[in-house]
């Protein structure tokens, strides 16, 4: 007999056993294929899905999870005849098939796992990238702090990138909120009691590369030139475009902005276009001195073109030579150019395009189709769509192609009040 004694202080006890060649051996399994999965993601998939399979025997197959294994995927899929749970997992392997486990050996695999930390990558995106933008600030970086004066993550505007370029999230984290860390363009608020100040040349050409590039028009904001601005006879991007037009107010503060030198196709300008829809703005106290150039388009000392809305110019000088180069592209309404306007646009039936023109003087030479000390042309008859000029005075030479006016080239029901013209005017081809 299989008898074994096992005595310890007053207690003594016999076990019975067995022979162990009444034992059926072990199956030999031979390997076939591999499956690696990390052991937190497979105690993850488990966990997930164990709640759902049946506890009865009813439906045996119920009793356990399928693995699904095919197209580089392991599904783990669980059902007890009322619930459904499915995991799915990518993988690197060509391997195909499934089996089943039983419920009850699943939980006990996974008691043995390691719940690893899980982390993720996430490669960071510049404000251009994700499309965010700030009327008066440049983008710096990120920072995990919303009041961060200097950012974690730092934008390098010469590459276009963020360093570090990426930023680990853990399991335990959660979730990270970054926040954009922007510096002021300009000091002020905006209002008209507290404008933007321009100061320098820098500070201009921010304002450009705001509209221009950024979108931004400026509606119901206010900036204030603080300081003599010399462009330094660099060629000149006007503010505005295709895209956006300018649609603030300036206060020119008695400032001068010098060196101004402007070569365009189409349009050209310190702006090119001025105004949107339902605005009331002005542009007043400034100085601008230099050279506007336009191939066959529309050109002035302050702008191209005027657009809609009701826009004030008052005590403006301009010593600006305007220019529009080939004449050949007369066909109205081309060639326009003026001391500070080159163009009055509105729609058809527009009733709200007022450009109110008030002490300006132009002291430059102007050249076009139809030339104009203080503006060139306007694009249609409508009341709303016209000039209204008080007290200007135009010093400069004005040649015109086919229509020239020492205080306005060309316009049907344009009124002036109170203007005089000292310079030469002529009109070549009349």
């Amino acid at each position: 007999r299989f008898l074994a004694t096992i005595r310890g202080g007053a207690s003594e006890f016999t076990i019975p056993g067995l022979s162990a060649e009444e034992y059926p051996e072990l199956p030999n399994v031979q390997q076939q294929s591999d499956l690696v999965l990390k052991q937190g993601v497979l105690k993850s998939m488990i966990d997930q899905t164990l709640f759902a399979i049946a506890t009865t025997d009813s439906k045996p197959v119920h009793t356990g999870s399928l693995f699904d294994i095919k197209d580089s995927c392991v599904p783990l899929v669980s059902v007890d005849g009322y619930r459904l749970a499915l995991r799915r997992e990518p993988i690197v392997s060509d391997l195909t098939t499934q089996f089943i486990v039983p419920g009850k050996t699943l939980s006990e695999i996974s008691k043995l796992l390691k719940e690893e930390e899980a982390s993720w990558t996430f490669t960071l995106k510049t404000a251009d990238d994700l499309g965010f933008k700030h009327e008066n600030g440049t983008f710096l970086g990120w920072s995990t702090q919303s009041n961060a004066a200097a950012p974690e993550y730092a934008f390098n505007a010469s590459t276009s990138t963020v360093t570090p370029a990426t930023i680990e999230v853990t399991k335990e984290q959660k979730n990270v909120t970054l926040y954009a860390v922007w510096k002021d363009i300009w000091s002020g608020s905006g209002s008209e009691a507290d404008p933007y100040l321009i100061p320098s040349t820098e500070k201009l050409k921010a304002l450009q590369t705001q509209v221009n590039d950024k979108g931004f028009n400026y509606k119901g904001k206010y900036f204030a030139i603080t300081g003599t601005i010399d462009l330094g006879n660099e060629s000149w991007t006007p503010i505005g475009n295709g895209k956006a037009s300018f649609a603030g107010s300036i206060e020119g503060n008695g400032n001068t902005i010098t060196g101004l030198y402007v070569t365009e196709e189409t349009r050209a300008g310190l702006f090119e276009i001025l105004g949107v829809d339902g605005t009331s703005t002005y542009i007043r106290n400034l100085t601008i001195c230099g050279q506007v150039t336009v191939d066959h388009g529309h050109a002035g000392g302050l702008t191209a073109v005027m657009g809609h809305g009701t826009i004030t110019l008052e005590k403006i000088t301009t010593d600006v030579t305007v220019r529009v180069e080939n004449l050949n592209y007369y066909a109205s309404p081309l060639g326009s150019a003026g001391g500070l306007i080159g163009y009055n646009v509105a729609n058809a039936g527009a009733t709200y395009n007022v450009v109110k023109v008030i002490k300006c003087i132009n002291k430059g030479s102007i050249y076009g189709v139809t030339a104009g000390g203080i503006a060139g042309a306007n694009n249609s008859s409508n009341a709303a769509n016209q000039y209204t000029l008080e007290d200007c005075t135009n010093e400069g030479t004005v040649t015109g192609l086919l229509y020239a006016g020492g205080i306005l080239g060309g316009s049907t029901n344009s009124t002036a009040t109170r203007c005089e013209n000292s310079g030469t005017v002529k009109a070549t081809e009349t």
